[in-house]
């Protein structure tokens, strides 16, 4: 049974290709996500996305949004480079950060009762990442929680020629 139809898309831009990053020459990029779930039937109350970048070269410096009630939700990213920021309207649904600069992830949990959920939902999640070798490379995945169990999408990894 076809409960939904999720799409994403991915938008890496590179910041700098000559920064100081702790005193080697690196990137900075910025990653912008944009998913869509399109409900068919059924209901969906959670969706867990997960950027990683956890790769020896590549260090996670800013991340969003951040926690979030609902409705507006700002995303702002920074470091060695300007900041850039946007926005996007997750209705009634609220935004939970679990990210960790240390583990070199973004990770966000949008909850909300069977009702709110907007159809479609929309996220557009972001990362800023530094990279000092080799290709840009990072992990997508989703996971959504319905009423007729759990659904993800896997683990995908997207590379891009940087050094």
């Amino acid at each position: 049974m076809k409960i939904g139809v999720y799409s994403t898309n991915i938008n890496f831009d590179r910041k700098s290709s000559s920064a100081n990053i702790n005193g080697v020459t690196g990137s900075v990029w910025d990653i912008h996500t944009f998913q869509e779930y399109d409900r068919i039937t059924g209901t969906v109350t959670e969706q867990v996305t997960r950027v990683d970048a956890n790769y020896s070269a590549q260090k996670l410096l800013s991340y969003g949004p951040l926690d979030d009630s609902g409705f507006s939700v700002g995303v702002s990213l920074s470091g060695i480079t300007s900041p850039v920021s946007w926005s996007f309207s997750t209705g009634a649904a609220s935004t939970n950060n679990t990210s960790s600069i240390a583990s070199k992830y973004g990770r966000w949990i949008w909850t909300a009762s069977v009702t709110t959920f907007g159809d479609p939902f929309v996220t557009e999640p972001g990362i800023r990442v530094s990279n000092t070798s080799g290709s840009l490379a990072v992990k997508f995945s989703h996971t959504f929680g319905t009423n007729y169990g759990s659904h993800g999408t896997g683990v995908v990894t997207a590379s891009i020629p940087d050094r």
